[in-house]
């Protein structure tokens, strides 16, 4: 059941993202918002919201993307000591759910950052271009990578397609010459790891390149 902190909390966040998303801030009132429910099909802390059907038509725009999660929105977590990241997702342009996993009282409202927020879109394209750029993959790798769920990050530094997602917003990713790329959140960083594919393939073929010694010796800093 939706309650008054849960306001608070999405008036909060979509405040913060109103450089970028401005339609969301509207949208956030008891009269368009009804209520909220676990996502049974989603993950640990994710919710979907009850829309009021009749005040769709003034908040949905078909120009935008069906449906997509605004990611990496950083909250900074008095009990943890650190920042969180939090989703927003929309659907037709309407703020249609979101995922914590915190409670609202461990979290400061007044520390968002909003500078590392990517889109998560949900569609073949970017993974037909990745598999376009990587070519066959031995099967050895399949099981290492995220090839399936990939998705396309613009930054600042250029266009990357997911290969594995590292969680917290941390990735290694691809970009179209094949180059292999290290992205991690928290502190914000974009390297190069690999120049090219076959240098990244043969690495892992041979054992010396792990990737979650990578993630972990990078966690560490």
């Amino acid at each position: 059941m939706i309650q008054e902190n849960d306001y608070i909390f999405l008036k909060a966040l979509t405040k913060a993202l109103s450089y970028k998303y401005p339609y969301l801030l509207p949208q956030v009132s008891k009269e368009f918002i009804l209520d909220k429910t676990p996502n049974q099909l989603g993950d640990i802390g994710t919710y979907t919201f009850t829309l009021n059907a009749k005040l769709e038509s003034k908040y949905s725009n078909k120009s935008l993307p069906q449906f997509f999660i605004i990611k990496d929105i950083s909250i900074w977590n008095n009990l943890k000591g650190k920042f969180e990241q939090i989703e927003l997702h929309i659907l037709d342009g309407m703020i249609a759910g979101f995922k914590v996993t915190s409670e609202y009282s461990d979290l400061d409202l007044k520390k968002i950052d909003t500078s590392n927020v990517k889109e998560k879109h949900f569609n073949n394209e970017d993974k037909e271009t990745l598999k376009k750029i990587t070519g066959n993959i031995p099967s050895d790798f399949l099981s290492q990578l995220d090839i399936e769920d990939t998705f396309k990050i613009e930054v600042p530094e250029g266009e990357f397609y997911v290969i594995k997602n590292l969680e917290d917003g941390n990735y290694l990713s691809m970009d179209k010459k094949g180059a292999v790329y290290g992205m991690m959140h928290d502190p914000y960083l974009v390297k190069k790891i690999f120049d090219d594919k076959n240098a990244f393939f043969e690495a892992l073929k041979y054992g010396e390149f792990n990737i979650y010694e990578y993630f972990n010796k990078k966690m560490s800093l």
